[in-house]
């Protein structure tokens, strides 16, 4: 009889966990999206529902160009920083321009030393500068 996954022991520590996610988003960054959902499958794999094999599935919907799935993974998680940036770039994609403006600008007032911030104000700033 196969134990429950709550008696299984973490396989991968937290450092472990976050050079694979740094290795997906580089897959990413390099468009190797395959490689990346194979990464982002083994961190799911060892931490079911971890938030960031979540994130890394929905970046790797984006860079395939599918911010539809990428939209409803990213709503489908508890609310985070890096979530809520990351919903926004996805908002971006899909011309939901203000719905995008709403969601970043509020991840600035919640968390305004924050690295997703620091990414809501750089799409922010993107996109004022498309503003005509």
């Amino acid at each position: 009889m196969s134990p429950k996954a709550s008696e299984i022991p973490a396989l991968l520590g937290a450092d472990d966990v976050r050079l694979l996610v740094e290795t997906g988003f580089m897959a990413i960054s390099q468009g190797l999206t395959d490689h990346a959902a194979a990464i982002f499958g083994a961190i799911e794999a060892a931490r079911p529902g971890s938030e960031a094999a979540q994130l890394g599935f929905a970046l790797v919907d984006l860079a395939r160009n599918r911010p539809g799935p990428a939209s409803e993974r990213l709503r489908a998680l508890p609310e985070s920083d890096a979530g809520q940036a990351f919903l926004g770039m996805t908002l971006v994609r899909m011309g939901e321009l203000e719905r995008a403006k709403e969601v970043l600008r509020g991840l600035i007032l919640s968390a305004p030393d924050s690295a997703a911030a620091t990414l809501a104000a750089d799409i922010l700033a993107g996109l004022a500068g498309t503003e005509a």
